[in-house]
């Protein structure tokens, strides 16, 4: 390959990509042999990126990845006006490149020391980031605070008509008796998960409801004859127990979310702009002020808080349920709705130096209980990005920038 442009550069990182997986065609060995052989230089980088034993099942993932539209658009940021690729500069942006492909194909395996000219992310200054744990709290009917999480064995915590177990990582409710009591009223709790943390809670009608970090679900310890109702702050996945007759109602912000029986995705942090509802399996129905949007599974209901309208658009589930899967996955998302997304389950505070930074659209994927610094050294390999600590804030400018007494290294 005589020359280093940036498109040839593209080339060579996706025929060692399809070398891990054994996809290469007899002309790619062909290629990918004959720019070995051209320099050790490029020996050297293709035994680093090869090195790698757990990039197979990212690649897999995504096979309908579109190599020539993400080169375009992550060439346009890169280099928005012509640049010459200078010789000395050649491995760094060989490596810029191969990452990108990395990043978008949600490979977190690249070490950041490969690229030269800019040092990777100090591991000791983000290592105070731990991802989360199992752990949040439990508000009774009396107002009293249990802890939930911190126990190594079961317990039974006291309360009106229902036994209720924690289990460490899940909390039962049973009820004591199958009658109906329409003549008492109704005893709430409410469960709250911390930053960084997340809970699992099985209702009294053993509808599972699993709570992300900074959330809050109150509901009844035992649900009354004829309607299940909650309330919810923040982001859970619901699988309703089926119940013909039987409602189940989330109240969200300004929605109304009503199942029979179904597994579904809410999330409606006070912050956020927008509130989600994804629906998995099963049928609901979406209430805003003026409308009433049925579901199919593979939908989303999308509701404008500021402009009060909402839309049922077709979603690929998978990523706005990843997170019960235990990973994080974005497709195409903001560094903004990335970082946020982050800090709740790393328990930190971010802070931008411009608002264009926001702006800047990532896609990629990262293990939800493993260290924070894969996909922050990817998004910084893949961009001009870069990253601070100042106590639990995380700041984000650009790196050749020079940067104000706040972003001095």
């Amino acid at each position: 390959m005589a020359s280093n442009t940036p498109e040839d550069l593209l080339k060579i990182a996706r025929l060692i990509a399809a070398e891990k997986l054994g996809e290469l065609s007899d002309s790619q060995k062909n290629m990918l042999s004959k720019w070995l052989k051209e320099n050790d230089t490029h020996r050297s980088i293709y035994q680093k990126l090869s090195d790698s034993h757990d990039i197979s099942p990212y690649f897999r993932e995504t096979t309908s990845w579109d190599a020539g539209k993400a080169y375009v658009k992550i060439k346009d940021r890169l280099y928005p006006e012509p640049v010459r690729i200078h010789r000395i500069s050649y491995f760094r942006v060989f490596l810029r490149y191969a990452a990108v492909v990395m990043l978008l194909t949600g490979a977190v395996f690249l070490t950041t020391h490969w690229l030269k000219g800019k040092k990777p992310l100090p591991a000791d200054e983000f290592a105070e980031f731990k991802p989360g744990t199992q752990k949040a709290i439990l508000i009774t009917s009396r107002k009293q605070q249990v802890n939930l999480g911190t126990e190594a064995s079961t317990r039974v915590i006291p309360e009106q008509d229902v036994i209720i177990t924690d289990e460490g990582q899940t909390l039962y409710y049973t009820e004591t008796s199958s009658e109906a009591r329409a003549d008492t009223a109704a005893a709430y709790n409410e469960v709250i998960t911390p930053r960084g943390g997340e809970y699992t809670l099985i209702l009294s009608d053993r509808t599972r409801v699993k709570l992300n970090a900074d959330s809050r679900l109150r509901f009844p310890v035992s649900f009354s004859e004829g309607i299940r109702e909650v309330e919810l702050e923040g982001e859970a996945f619901f699988e309703v127990e089926h119940a013909e007759k039987i409602p189940f109602i989330v109240h969200s912000g300004s929605l109304d979310i009503r199942v029979y029986g179904t597994k579904f995705n809410i999330s409606d942090y006070p912050a956020d702009e927008i509130l989600q509802t994804t629906l998995v399996e099963g049928k609901v129905s979406v209430q805003t002020e003026d409308r009433n949007l049925e579901m199919k599974p593979g939908q989303q209901v999308r509701y404008d808080k500021i402009m009060k309208s909402a839309e049922l658009i077709e979603v690929n589930t998978d990523i706005y349920t990843a997170w019960i899967k235990g990973l994080f996955v974005f497709e195409n998302e903001s560094l903004e709705s990335i970082l946020t997304k982050l800090s709740r389950w790393y328990d930190f505070k971010i802070e931008f130096e411009s608002e264009d930074l926001k702006w800047l659209s990532f896609t990629g994927d990262l293990r939800r209980y493993e260290n924070i610094m894969p996909i922050l050294n990817m998004i910084s390999m893949a961009s001009d990005i870069d990253f601070k600590i100042e106590q639990r804030t995380i700041l984000v400018f650009r790196a050749h920038k020079k940067k104000d007494n706040n972003y001095k290294k």
